[in-house]
């Protein structure tokens, strides 16, 4: 029985080689699973090793094709990337103001110090955008050794124009400075809101938080504001402390951000529309307070009425 087996497999065999070489080239074809067992009473060890050595021929036919296509890929001409061309970046430059360092020294780092390996380059470049009594500071570094001279020079800046709380106290000022600003337009409570942000994120970096959450600052704030806001944060405090929360400077800077917002929407403009009837009345009492007033003046000094002497002229 398994002779007549073998004498089965072995035609078809001869056949696939024949069609192989008529073709001229290796076709692709299924070994039967009887072929595949080289152990037991239905293969022959021919047969295995025929199966065997066929397999190891296509498998480095195969692995020579793999090397030949990664070669012609390695040969292959590749295209430049062109991308677009960036506008180039102008540092802005350092005079000395405290409320300033932080920012410059961020920028400089970013542009200059990471792309420049060599310390004499670097200070430079730092002597360069420096200007006024910051640039005066640090002239004299260029005489030393260019790594110590770069290290001295950075700890110069730092000691005259970055500490920490001289930057925070001029920060927080330049919040107060502007008067006579009427908060009530929503483009100045905007940028109100956006110099709130900057002030933020510059504390919040030096970790010099302290002032900025006072008690003091939150006050001098809220005074700016109109009283119908000051009214809308009372209520927005009283929602905080009733779940043991103390007001912070980031949420009053919410809560102005969110007014802002809201004033600049198209209904909160519709909101805060004039009101023709009620300009008329108001421009007829203001102007009846002021008559009033110059009436009282002139009784005061002792002089008759202009209205007096209209009325007498006209009797005469």
């Amino acid at each position: 029985m398994p002779n007549n087996r073998r004498r089965k497999l072995s035609p078809r065999l001869v056949d696939v080689k024949r069609d192989e070489q008529k073709n001229g080239f290796p076709q692709s074809r299924q070994v039967p699973s009887d072929a595949s067992m080289c152990h037991g009473s239905y293969s022959n060890r021919d047969d295995c090793n025929y199966s065997e050595s066929s397999c190891d021929t296509m498998a480095d036919g195969i692995e020579n094709l793999s090397l030949d296509v990664k070669q012609a890929k390695s040969v292959m001409p590749t295209a430049p990337f062109v991308g677009p061309e960036l506008p180039k970046v102008e540092l802005s430059y350092f005079d000395g103001q405290p409320r300033g360092y932080w920012k410059f020294l961020r920028e400089f780092e970013t542009y200059v110090e990471s792309r420049v390996k060599d310390d004499g380059q670097r200070l430079l470049y730092l002597i360069h955008y420096c200007k006024g009594k910051a640039k005066t500071a640090i002239e004299g570094c260029v005489m030393l050794e260019a790594s110590s001279g770069y290290k001295k020079a950075k700890e110069i800046l730092k000691r005259l124009f970055g500490q920490a709380h001289v930057i925070a106290r001029e920060t927080l000022e330049d919040l107060f400075k502007t008067t006579n600003v009427d908060y009530s337009d929503p483009e100045q409570l905007t940028n109100l809101a956006i110099r709130m942000k900057n002030c933020s994120m510059v504390l919040n970096q030096m970790k010099y938080t302290a002032d900025l959450n006072s008690l003091i600052t939150l006050e001098r704030i809220v005074r700016l504001l109109p009283q119908v806001m000051q009214a809308q944060w009372a209520d927005w405090v009283d929602e905080l402390t009733e779940d043991n929360r103390e007001p912070t400077f980031d949420e009053l800077t919410q809560f102005i951000a969110s007014r802002a917002r809201v004033a600049n929407s198209r209904f909160g403009r519709l909101a805060n529309r004039p009101r023709k009837g009620h300009n008329l009345k108001t421009n007829c009492r203001l102007q009846l307070e002021q008559e009033n007033n110059s009436r009282e003046r002139e009784l005061n000094a002792g002089c008759v009425p202009r209205t007096m002497l209209f009325i007498n002229v006209q009797n005469f």
